[in-house]
């Protein structure tokens, strides 16, 4: 539903000012408080930094964090089976970047101090390491130790494949008022379009874990809408995914068989999961982790089915991969003399809920294979990828917009690329150079260096041909796709002291063709800057900044061609995290938007939230109640923000228009074995009473959302 611009003015205004006073005056508090009283516990600064990094993607593209999933779930194995870091490999270690604890860079200072001077005597040990901080450590220390681990022990087959640990999850969820999707037929307005399936989501999983070695499970999945073991669903869910993997130590260093994603060089040519772009993490530009990985989120579309492996030696690995599965497609028509189909688009967004969305499904085959080699020794490696991807189809044709000329539209792809990265002193250098079978090339060369003790920089030039195609890829940049674009990214990271860190990025960027509502070559600027004040172990704020600016269309009826003009976004915010005791933390925050496009006027935006966390170890109930304040002129003024939820599920809601949002999250822990999660959402509009569009359109002014999970650990 499209929103028109509302007033800040009246009462709403009075809300606004009063809460916001609110806020301020326990901000005040807390830090008279903070002076004259002992604290007892410690922010969760880990969660708080993942927080960050998901807005901001959520921000850039709109996603649901459902990538996030598999990141999640190896962050949570590695809690209960801490790295060692005296026996662990490379590859090991590697997966402590994944989950975003360490960067490449630190990884490889790592692993330099412990060829150097051998192994760890203790943790504290980690602070003579090189770019390592004390955040940086605070960070690191759940997920590692220095004595046994479970990964180093030489385990039998039956150990490694019985005597680990299995775990069963069920979540239901659903929104309590009825969408237009499920309500009655209208026969007679001839209103008959409805989803086919009940209203619930429901989404179940087995896994089994010996450590992070070995790992196998199913992943079963319905969307509200869909059916269950009925006329359109005869097998039940509609989405499965399962999943095989073992990690090797010798020869064979990897092996997945079933569902799986796959990380080559820099992501130019292929990248799986989660990739972090521009973020509060400023110095996290060099991807790294895994080669393989078992797949284990619910996302329908990014990964891989069929069989990987990682063999070789010391300095050299290989690693082929094979890949067959069905497809969603757009279905154009049906050449009548090959019997094959063309179609528009491919890949989909999972939904079969209507019989239209059911005859995307599976409608065409996709087969991928190729392979990475990488040579590494000491403080250098290099890598040589290629894939090849085929789609069972006659021809792709895409809608005749002169911005779509250069997109994918063969059904025969293929990659090409080189990579390597290479430590000097205090110096990391990384890169990747790729090209596709119709000649497009894309570049991507980065650098982080440590200025100081405490400063460190990095730079990151890309420059990506508006001919490059490579349907897997997931590269540094604006955009989602490394296609038809140029920049230069620059990040610094000061930390004058102890408690104070400034994160601050500038990213110059152009696109030399058309875009989606760009009708002409354009050009955009990004400015970001965050300090952080951290005075206890306790205690953590910080201020952000970010300034985006690009050309787009401008829109107006009267040229038949759209000339350009320059849109700029601002946002301004203020975060408080405060840990009173083992029992009770708080988080507050007021962020500020405003929004010009062209000549005309500002938009703005307003967004006030308050968290209250109730959780004690050793207590089985712990508690997370959050109430948000939002008005914002239009969806250009949209705000996103991180919501706590139940495991292995995200909610990162944008706020548009004028309203409230409350939940209420619960965690039960029976005993060691059962885990049960509640959580009860609701937002309410103050002006409209109609939410969304279509089958999803509820004739309310609120939608609430409820969750049930239980997961069993055995």
């Amino acid at each position: 539903m499209c929103l028109g611009k509302s007033n800040l003015s009246g009462s709403w205004r009075l809300e606004v000012r009063g809460y916001f006073t609110s806020v301020i005056s326990v901000f005040i508090f807390f830090m008279m408080f903070l002076f004259q009283q002992k604290t007892f516990a410690q922010v969760n600064k880990d969660n708080e930094q993942q927080q960050n990094v998901l807005e901001q993607q959520s921000q850039n593209t709109d996603a649901t964090g459902e990538s996030y999933e598999d990141v999640d779930e190896l962050a949570n194995t590695i809690l209960l089976h801490p790295i060692n870091l005296d026996r662990a490999n490379e590859d090991e270690l590697n997966q402590l970047v994944e989950i975003g604890v360490l960067s490449d860079l630190q990884l490889q200072s790592l692993l330099s101090y412990r060829k150097t001077f051998g192994i760890f005597i203790s943790v504290y040990e980690l602070q003579a390491i090189p770019y390592f901080d004390l955040t940086t450590i605070e960070r690191l220390l759940p997920y590692i130790k220095v004595s046994g681990d479970l990964n180093a022990v030489n385990a039998s087959n039956k150990e490694l494949f019985l005597q680990g640990d299995y775990m069963f999850l069920i979540r239901a969820q659903q929104n309590l008022e009825t969408a237009k999707g499920f309500s009655a037929i209208d026969t007679a307005a001839n209103d008959t379009n409805r989803y086919l399936g009940s209203a619930q989501k429901i989404y179940a999983r087995f896994r089994y874990n010996y450590g992070t070695k070995v790992s196998y499970g199913i992943t079963a999945k319905k969307d509200a809408g869909e059916q269950l073991f009925n006329t359109t669903q005869p097998n039940g869910f509609d989405f499965y995914s399962a999943h095989f993997y073992i990690k090797g130590n010798k020869f064979l260093k990897a092996f997945a068989i079933g569902d799986y994603t796959l990380n080559f060089g820099q992501g130019l040519i292929m990248w799986g999961g989660f990739g972090v772009g521009k973020s509060p993490l400023v110095m996290t530009v060099q991807k790294g982790g895994r080669t393989i990985k078992p797949y284990t989120s619910s996302n329908e579309i990014n990964f891989f089915r069929g069989v990987a492996l990682t063999i070789g030696t010391n300095h050299l690995a290989f690693s082929p991969f094979f890949s067959y599965k069905k497809l969603d497609a757009n279905i154009a028509f049906i050449d009548t003399v090959s019997d094959l189909i063309i179609i528009t688009s491919f890949g989909g967004d999972g939904y079969h809920r209507t019989y239209s969305e059911l005859t995307h499904k599976g409608a065409t085959k996709q087969t991928t294979f190729g392979g990475n080699l990488n040579f590494h020794k000491q403080n250098f490696s290099a890598g040589v990828s290629a894939v090849q991807n085929i789609l069972d189809v006659k021809d792709v044709l895409q809608r005749a917009y002169p911005y779509n000329k250069f997109s994918l539209n063969s059904v025969n792809m293929s990659n090409v690329s080189i990579d390597f990265h290479w430590r000097l002193n205090n110096m990391q250098l990384f890169g990747e150079a790729a090209v596709s079978n119709n000649g497009g090339k894309a570049l991507l060369q980065g650098l982080q260096m440590s200025l100081t003790p405490k400063a460190d920089f990095s730079l990151v030039y890309r420059n990506y041909n508006k001919e490059y195609l490579a349907p897997f890829a997931q590269a540094f940049g604006e955009s989602s796709t490394p296609n038809n674009e140029n920049g230069l990214y620059a990040g610094l990271t000061v930390r004058p002291s102890k408690a104070l860190t400034l994160d601050a990025y500038s990213d110059f960027f152009n696109k030399k063709w058309l875009d989606f509502q760009v009708d002409a070559p354009s050009y955009g600027t990004d400015f970001f800057a965050q300090l952080t004040y951290k005075p206890t172990r306790y205690i953590s704020m910080y201020v952000r900044f970010r300034d985006k600016s690009k050309q787009v269309n401008h829109g107006g009826a009267e040229t038949h061609l759209d000339y350009l003009i320059w849109q700029r976004k601002q946002n301004l915010r203020f975060n408080f995290n405060y840990k009173v005791n083992q029992l009770i933390s708080f988080q507050s925050r007021v962020e500020a938007v405003r929004f010009k496009s062209g000549t005309e006027d500002y938009s703005k935006g307003i967004l006030f939230l308050q968290d209250i966390n109730f959780k004690k170890s050793g207590v089985p109930l712990s508690v997370t109640v959050r109430y948000c304040n939002f008005d914002t002129d239009d969806y250009d003024t949209r705000i996103y923000a991180f919501e706590s939820d139940v495991l292995y599920s995200y909610s990162i809601p944008s706020f548009q228009g004028r309203g409230m949002r409350w939940y209420l999250l619960l965690r039960y822990t029976m005993n060691k074995q059962i885990d049960i999660w509640a959580r009860l959402a609701q937002t309410s509009y103050l002006n409209q009473t109609v939410i969304s569009s279509g089958l999803d359109e509820i004739n309310s002014n609120h939608k609430t959302e409820l969750k049930l999970e239980m997961r069993l650990r055995f």
